[in-house]
């Protein structure tokens, strides 16, 4: 990063799915009240910013979340720039965990797994959820850190921690839970 460069990186607001404790992955799943109120707050500090340029997950709650904070940027006479919509800041891919509620999943050998060394765990037929997110987070990051000024950035939980961990340097095992 250069000098005068910042980047805020936001998490969307709660979902349906979060409230139910429904693990959601790349399922959509829409912004709760819980979740509108967070991001207007959000947009209420956002909009004292000087935003540059805005990257968003194209997933509906990230959407949500940046035109929440955009109605009070707006409100406030500081409009963001248009945003760029960007595929590789999807969530997580968990595939068959997907909808099922993370209190089905807690005693199983996989979640355990998940929980003590989750860059190791396998879903579906060769698929590691969280190589490939480490991967998309690499690569997001070498896109957004060659940005100027200052750029906002609205994704997920899961995609920011590993997009923050390889910014500083760590490897994929900094994803693993303290």
């Amino acid at each position: 990063l250069t000098g005068s460069q910042r980047i805020l990186f936001a998490r969307h607001g709660e979902t349906d799915y979060n409230a139910e404790g429904r693990i959601q992955g790349c399922l959509e799943s829409r912004l709760t009240f819980q979740g509108l109120a967070q991001a207007a707050i959000l947009g209420n500090y956002i909009a004292k910013e000087s935003i540059d340029q805005v990257y968003c997950s194209p997933m509906i709650r990230a959407r949500q979340t940046l035109a929440v904070i955009n109605g009070s940027c707006i409100a406030m006479q500081n409009a963001l720039p248009k945003a760029m919509i960007h595929n590789d800041l999807r969530e997580i891919e968990l595939f068959e965990w997907q909808g099922m509620l993370k209190s089905e999943l807690e005693q199983t050998e996989a979640w355990k797994k998940w929980r003590r060394e989750p860059e190791n765990l396998e879903l579906g037929t060769q698929n590691f959820p969280v190589r490939d997110l480490w991967q998309r987070a690499v690569r997001n990051w070498k896109v957004i850190r060659d940005t100027e000024d200052t750029t906002l950035v609205i994704a997920h939980g899961a995609l920011g921690r590993c997009m923050l961990a390889s910014a500083l340097g760590y490897q994929i095992e900094a994803f693993r839970d303290p």
